[in-house]
Parts: structure tokens; sequence; C-alpha cells
């Protein structure tokens, strides 16, 4: 799950859950609404602030129109990242020897 912080003039800085994100903007959980066309400060895992405006609010979700894109794929966890430097080529695991005891 991804979330946000959220810096309004008017409701303050809260965190709210994001439902998709784009290059262009994110649709958050926001039950209290926020004005339409009114100024945002996102801050976004991986990528930082960002500047961007209300431009909807309905239903209990709000969209926010980023002032510049984003790579949204920064904000994905990185996962099954490789040590390896050649590409497809599998860590090697061996299981530890069986000792036999002579008692």
């Amino acid at each position: 799950m991804l979330s946000a912080t959220i810096r309004h003039e008017h409701s303050g800085e809260f965190t709210a859950r994001v439902r998709n994100i784009s290059a262009g903007g994110i649709k958050i959980d926001c039950p209290r609404g926020l004005p339409g066309g009114t100024p945002v400060e996102v801050t976004l895992r991986g990528v930082g602030l960002v500047h961007g405006t209300v431009a909807w609010s309905a239903g209990g979700f709000v969209g926010i129109r980023f002032e510049t894109t984003i790579d949204p794929k920064l904000t994905m966890p990185q996962i099954n990242a490789r040590d390896s430097a050649t590409p497809g080529q599998r860590p090697e695991f061996k299981r530890p020897g069986l000792r036999l005891s002579d008692d």
C-alpha cells in the first residue's frame, strides 16, 4: 500500500492512501474532500516533494494534478533485486553437508 503526505493550506498536513498514480497525478482517499483548484504539496516515497493542484474531489476521493511529471515506478518497492551483475543468472545455494557421528 502506498501512502502520501499531503499539505494543504486549509486542511493542514495529513497522510492519505494512494489509490492510483500516474506521471501526471494521483487519486487519494480523502473523506473530508479538498476544494478544487487549490494548491497542495505531496510527498511520495521514492519521489519526494511534488507540487500540485486539486483537480477534483468527490465520493471520498481527491484527484491531484502534478505541476511536473514524475516516474511512478520510483514509488514502488524494489522486489527481487539481484546483486549479480549478470542478468538472468541465479545465485547458487548449497546445503551444508551431512555429518555422521560414530556414537
